[in-house]
């Protein structure tokens, strides 16, 4: 894209980039559950909603540690594949209150008040998705332990972020710009 004679690359447009940055997202919601829970999480019986990048890491790193972990998507095509990755899947929001974790991942408005009521006072409920679609604050309000994760590879490996950047942004240069050889300095 070009803007006044200049260049203009989306870098979130970049799946390469958006993949990788999926492993520090990943890695830094299971601190942050570890961090607000005195139970170990392969013991949390967890609830992934959503089915999409972030989630697919998620899931291979929680089934990794053990942790039973059921997948929540309204897609067939993902439900398929949920079946192979996950404990099983869900077909509704419906039977929240089984969950001891619950990770949402879908950038939209999918658990409602109802829903937000059957949640148990026991669960914990970890918010990943861009924007607010999880009403953290009426949650906390219910009694229910929530919290907005949210930049979490800058927040627990900044490094790691930063070289994913700096990967994403050469390999643009070096596709666009004729750009023959760059040299880092580390």
């Amino acid at each position: 894209m070009s803007l006044g004679g200049v260049s203009y690359f989306n870098i979130l447009l970049d799946e390469r980039f958006t993949v990788k940055n999926t492993v520090p997202t990943a890695l830094g919601c299971i601190y942050t559950v570890m961090e607000n829970n005195s139970v170990c999480i392969n013991e949390m019986k967890t609830l992934v909603i959503g089915f999409g990048r972030v989630a697919k890491t998620l899931i291979k790193y929680l089934t990794g540690l053990d942790t039973p972990t059921y997948v929540y998507t309204v897609d067939e095509k993902e439900k398929a594949l949920a079946e192979v990755f996950a404990s099983g899947i869900e077909n509704s929001l419906g039977s929240i209150d089984e969950y001891d974790l619950i990770i949402n991942t879908v950038p939209a408005k999918l658990i409602k008040k109802q829903i937000m009521e059957s949640i148990s006072k026991n669960a914990f409920v970890c918010d990943l998705a861009s924007g607010a679609y999880v009403d953290i604050e009426a949650m906390q309000n219910m009694g229910i332990r929530a919290v907005k994760a949210a930049a979490l590879p800058g927040k627990v490996a900044p490094c790691s972020a930063a070289v994913y950047m700096e990967e994403c942004i050469l390999d643009t240069l070096n596709k666009n710009s004729g750009l023959k050889s760059v040299f880092l300095v580390y």
